[in-house]
């Protein structure tokens, strides 16, 4: 397993190395054959020449003297050398046997020589057996051919001179140093190689120190720089997100609401303490979640929420005790994560603070209205010592009555099993009405009253009894607050809202009091606000009844100078304002 890219590395170059030697080899062998086939051809033929100018003197006049040049001439033992007259006669012959010449005169060599040609012939000897080289050239004498030198000798003659062992050293020489050369460039092709397999090794096994150092300069070198960046980068990115994560477990672990995440398998792969308080068994990463949770309701919201991707939430109760369950998709890695909030206290708060409410109003109410009608029955007698007290005892059961009104109005707003009874309104005749009915304290004070209709008639759709009890709150508040100037009432339609501006040139509000105004008993002058009557309820009711229109309330206030409030309510697809409806406990 071990250099496993250098042995691959050295053995195709080995095995190129080898190839490219043999054939190197081969094809040098065959060269150096021609180059001395060539050589031989060359050489023997310049010899017949030569011969042929020794013994051209001697042609036709003396045999003997030919006979003696060719005996005096050293010619190699392999080299047979003879000399014919135009007849095909032989003058000299250096071999034992000049039989094998009987037909020359029918030889193309003989007739090519006698015509003054200087070539060369392959041949077979007579056994058939060996290739042989012949060499002729014509013995020129005045110009005229008189005669031919021809040259026997066998044709492998020169590079069987050439010892074997000398191809076989010069192959084994340029075969080791290329070896060689070849493990030398796999060394140094893989050893960097594999040190950056180890480091990369080493960093799938989470150690990202590991880096990789190059003495060299190349593109090798460039890469384990940008390695050793990777490496850093990632070191970095991994302890951040280790860091991220430890942070995200920890606020995870510290949440009071149950949390529990779940693959596309519907298996946990991470819950909180919170939860596996809220089980109903102890839950254990990769043990399905309905096993540690088993409510249908939960099942249903997680079965729609892969369904369509979309989160759903829900109220319900496990283990007696109220939770709100929201479920919500990742689509990452399609897994849902499930969140149980506990609700039981505010439940519990909610049902004391109606119970209290109603409670408390009906216990009131009866003997309330008893104590009022005794006192406006000693009114009656005309006692005149005890009218002053009486008057107050009667603003006092007076303000008592109306804030158990008020109350019994915010408890029956807040009951979800409100009934809206939808009635066509005529706002402006409405509010002219409402109007009258103050028309007493505003002539007491010297206020002037207007209705300021545009793009009217405004007609809306809704329960009359609380749009009136909105205005009726509205303007009472303004005609308590208002010493001097008046009140206006706008009312206006569009395609999408209606809107209704009650102004007033009162004492107006602060600032700071402005965010509180719609809580339940909050007076912004409190002992101003008592001597006035206000019950503290009245702008309550009134934000009430606007987020049952799903619609919107504003306050724009300057002291010393009034206060504007501007209610808007959207209309609906039909282009009316759409009926009141309660979208639940707000």
């Amino acid at each position: 397993m071990k250099n496993k890219l250098f042995i691959r590395v050295f053995l195709g170059y080995f095995i190129v190395t080898v190839f490219l030697t043999i054939l190197i080899f081969v094809t040098s062998l065959q060269a150096l054959q021609y180059y001395y086939q060539n050589k031989l051809s060359s050489s023997t033929s310049d010899l017949c020449v030569t011969i042929g100018r020794l013994v051209s003197p001697s042609m036709n006049v003396d045999t003997a003297d030919v006979k003696r040049i060719i005996k005096e001439t050293n010619f190699e033992p392999q080299k047979r050398v003879a000399i014919f007259d135009a007849y095909g006669n032989v003058l000299a012959d250096t071999g034992p046997d000049p039989s094998i010449f009987a037909s020359i005169t029918s030889k193309r060599e003989f007739i090519n020589a006698l015509n003054g040609v200087v070539g060369t012939y392959s041949d077979i000897d007579d056994s058939g057996k060996n290739d042989i080289l012949l060499a002729t050239a014509p013995i020129l004498k005045d110009g005229n051919a008189v005669g031919v030198v021809m040259i026997r000798l066998p044709a492998e003659t020169g590079i069987d001179s050439i010892p074997p062992i000398l191809f076989i050293a010069v192959c084994v020489f340029v075969l080791f140093f290329a070896i060689l050369g070849a493990a030398i460039f796999s060394s140094h092709l893989s050893n960097p190689i594999q040190e950056l397999s180890n480091a990369a090794k080493r960093v799938s096994e989470g150690d990202f120190s590991a880096r990789v150092f190059l003495d060299r300069n190349d593109e090798i070198k460039q890469l384990a720089d940008r390695f050793n960046i990777m490496t850093e980068r990632i070191d970095f990115l991994f302890r951040q997100v280790l860091q991220q994560k430890d942070e995200l477990l920890q606020i995870i672990s510290c949440l009071d609401e149950g949390l529990v995440v779940v693959d596309k398998d519907d298996r946990i792969i991470l819950f909180n303490e919170s939860f596996g308080s809220i089980a109903h068994e102890s839950p254990v990463a990769g043990r399905f979640y309905w096993e540690a949770l088993r409510d249908l309701r939960v099942s249903e919201l997680v079965s729609g929420t892969r369904k369509d991707k979309q989160g759903r939430h829900e109220q319900m109760e496990i283990n007696n005790r109220a939770y709100n369950c929201s479920v919500i998709h990742i689509p990452s890695k399609d897994e849902i994560v499930i969140v149980l909030h506990d609700i039981t206290d505010i439940k519990d708060l909610e049902q004391m603070k109606k119970e209290f409410v109603s409670n408390v109003s009906h216990e009131l109410r009866t003997p309330l209205t008893a104590i009022k009608g005794f006192i406006d029955a000693i009114e009656e007698t005309g006692q005149e010592k005890s009218s002053h007290y009486l008057q107050i005892i009667k603003r006092n059961t007076d303000r008592m009555i109306s804030i158990i009104k008020d109350l019994l109005l915010i408890c029956e707003f807040e009951q979800e099993s409100i009934g809206i009874h939808a009635e066509d309104i005529d706002v402006e005749e409405m509010v002219r009405g409402i109007l009258a009915m103050f028309e007493k304290p505003i002539n007491d004070k010297g206020l002037t009253a207007s209705v300021i209709v545009q793009n009217g008639p405004i007609i809306i759709s809704a329960d009359s009894f609380k749009i009136e009890q909105l205005f009726v709150n509205l303007i009472d508040n303004a005609v308590k607050y208002t010493q001097r100037g008046g009140i206006t009432i706008r009312l206006s339609m569009t395609d999408h809202l209606f809107t209704a501006r009650v102004e007033d040139t009162g004492v107006g509000i602060s600032k700071d009091d402005i965010p509180h105004i719609f809580e339940r008993f909050y007076r912004v002058d409190k002992s101003r606000s008592r001597s006035l009557g206000g019950t503290g309820l009245g702008l309550s009711i009134v934000k009430y009844v606007v987020l049952l229109q799903n619609g919107d309330i504003k306050v724009e206030s300057t002291e010393g100078v009034g206060t504007t409030f501007t209610v808007t309510i959207p209309r609906g697809k039909s282009g009316s304002p759409r009926g009141l409806s309660v979208p639940g406990n707000r």
